[in-house]
C-alpha cells in the first residue's frame, strides 16, 4: 500500500474513531438506583436503542446501521470505547457506560439495548498502546451486562465488524478475532453478523463494503448490509421495509352477507 495512502488511512481513522488514551478502569456499579422518570420526548417511545462507536452511529453522510432500523433510537457516539479512556480532545464521552448511563438519565429506561464496542478499543491500542490483557475488555462486557440486567435492560451485544488487512487497525486483527470468539462462548445475549461483511472465503472485511482509504468504517451499501443481519436477528424491520397497513375496522352496523338473513322478529 503506498506510503501517502497509508497516512490518509490514518488521518480519517483518527478522525472518526477519535484519539484515545488509557486511563483508570473502574467496575460499573450493578447497585445503581433508579433512573429518572421518562420524559416526553421521542426516546420514550422507542423500545429499542442503540449504543456504541462511530461504526454504530455512522459519519459524514453514511448513517450507520441502527440509523436504517425502524423505531430504533441511535445513542451512538463515535469513540466510544469499551473499556474507559478519555480522548486526546477531553471528550468524557468516550467511556461506554458513560454514554448510556447519560441517556438514561435523560430518558429513562428503554427496553431493549443493542450495543457494538470494541473497534475504538483496537485503535486505541494501535495507536496509543493501550495494552490491556484481554480480560481488561471480556470483563467490560460482563460487567456492563449485569449492570443493565439490573436495571431491568434486556441487553443484546454485537460481534465485532470485520477490518482491512491494511487499515489503521490491521495489526490488531488478533484481538478482533479472540474478543468475538469469547463472546460466542461466553453466554451473552449475542447478534453475529460478522460474516455478513467478510470477503467471499476471508475473516477480513469486503473492500466493497467500506471506504476506500478507510479499512474500518463501512459505506452505504455496508450500513444496509449490516443492519439487515441485525433486523433479521432481533425482528426490527428495516426503515425501507413496507409499513403493513392496519386491518380495516369492520362495520358493525352494516350487515354481514356472508351471515343468513334471520327475518323480521316474531310477534
Amino acid at each position: 500500500m503506498p506510503r501517502r495512502r497509508r497516512a490518509s488511512v490514518a488521518l480519517v481513522a483518527s478522525a472518526l474513531l477519535c484519539a484515545s488514551v488509557l486511563t483508570g478502569c473502574s467496575p460499573v456499579s450493578v447497585t445503581a438506583g433508579p433512573a429518572p422518570p421518562i420524559t416526553t420526548d421521542w426516546w420514550s417511545t422507542a423500545e429499542w436503542w442503540a449504543f456504541g462507536d462511530s461504526l454504530f452511529a455512522g459519519h459524514s453522510s453514511v448513517p450507520g446501521a441502527p440509523s436504517h432500523l425502524r423505531g430504533v433510537v441511535n445513542a451512538a457516539a463515535g469513540g466510544t470505547t469499551l473499556v474507559p479512556v478519555t480522548t486526546s480532545m477531553g471528550n468524557p464521552n468516550g467511556d461506554l457506560a458513560g454514554q448510556i448511563s447519560a441517556a438514561i438519565e435523560r430518558a429513562g429506561r428503554p427496553r431493549h439495548v443493542i450495543i457494538s464496542a470494541g473497534m475504538a478499543d483496537l485503535y486505541a491500542r494501535q495507536v496509543w498502546g493501550a495494552d490491556l490483557p484481554l480480560a481488561s475488555y471480556t470483563d467490560r462486557y460482563v460487567d456492563i451486562t449485569q449492570w443493565l440486567r439490573h436495571l431491568g435492560i434486556d441487553v443484546h451485544w454485537m460481534t465485532i465488524t470485520p477490518i482491512t488487512s491494511w487499515g489503521i487497525v490491521g495489526a490488531q486483527a488478533w484481538l478482533q478475532s479472540a474478543l468475538n470468539a469469547w463472546l460466542r462462548s461466553s453466554g451473552l445475549p449475542l447478534v453475529d453478523c460478522e460474516s455478513s461483511l467478510q470477503a467471499p472465503g476471508s475473516p477480513w472485511l469486503d473492500d466493497s463494503l467500506t471506504f476506500a482509504l478507510d479499512g474500518v468504517h463501512l459505506n452505504e451499501t455496508g450500513s444496509l448490509t449490516y443492519a439487515r443481519c441485525i433486523s433479521a436477528a432481533i425482528g426490527v424491520p428495516l426503515t425501507t421495509d413496507p409499513v403493513e397497513p392496519d386491518p380495516p375496522v369492520p362495520d358493525t352496523t352494516a350487515p354481514d352477507p356472508s351471515v343468513p338473513d334471520p327475518g323480521p322478529p316474531g310477534p
